[in-house]
């Protein structure tokens, strides 16, 4: 199990997604908290990881050091990959992670 917190930016991208959009995540996210199972997932290095959906939603989070609080960084979708992991790094760095 695992508990989830949102940074600012996140939670601003979060609030512009479309219902069906915000209701894929939040399944997930449920799924995450009560069972532990992340599901589709890829490492970005340096501790940096993208949760993924067949849709193309991209989360971008990182696991505080106890390893069971997943902090989730900023989002995106497969078009705008490149430039939201390099928010993600920035963001990360603010956690110092």
């Amino acid at each position: 199990m695992y508990e989830i917190k949102q940074t600012s930016i996140f939670n601003k991208w979060y609030s512009k997604q479309e219902l069906t959009v915000r209701i894929i995540i939040d399944a997930r996210f449920k799924r995450v908290k009560e069972l532990g199972g992340l599901g589709s997932v890829r490492c970005l290095g340096s501790k940096l990881f993208e949760f993924k959906w067949n849709v193309g939603i991209r989360i971008y989070f990182i696991i505080k050091d106890d390893k069971r609080v997943i902090i989730l960084l900023n989002g995106g979708n497969k078009n705008g990959q490149k430039r939201d992991i390099q928010k993600a790094r920035k963001l990360q760095k603010d956690y110092g992670v």
